[in-house]
């Protein structure tokens, strides 16, 4: 078998020279430079489209986790267990790129239009001092 990155092929008496090594042949030696480099082409094509679509689940991944984290902390959404375990039952499944959209329109957008623009705040408002009642006076 031929060395498929070989570079110099030569065809003389039914031998073949690969890299100047003499290989005995009953056929035509081919150069096999142009199907290596569509092999290769291929595969990075291939190495290609593997990191494109990596970065694709990466990005849904990220937003099933945010969205598995919203649906865990509020307690005012309706149906809250079942789409919990939507969740969770999509990630095992393989579906997260349906379960991330479906949850985003169904349930977050409408939650982030619900919530009032100026939220109010944790810390507590400052204390302000009563004016002393200067009718009484003491004795």
């Amino acid at each position: 078998m031929f060395n498929l990155l070989a570079t110099s092929y030569e065809y003389t008496n039914g031998n073949c020279y690969v890299d100047g090594v003499l290989q005995s042949t009953t056929e035509q030696c081919t150069d096999i430079t142009n199907t290596v480099g569509a092999f290769f082409g291929l595969g990075v094509a291939f190495i290609f489209l593997m990191i494109f679509l990596t970065i694709i689940w990466l990005v849904f991944f990220v937003f099933w986790i945010i969205q598995l984290i919203h649906v865990i902390q509020h307690q005012d959404i309706k149906d809250r267990t079942v789409w919990i375990v939507l969740q969770v039952a999509a990630f095992f499944l393989g579906l997260i790129w349906l379960s991330v959209p479906i949850y985003y329109f169904v349930i977050m957008r409408n939650y982030k239009k619900q919530q009032p623009v100026n939220q109010p705040s944790n810390s507590p408002e400052p204390i302000t001092q009563q004016p002393k009642d200067k009718s009484v006076k003491p004795n």
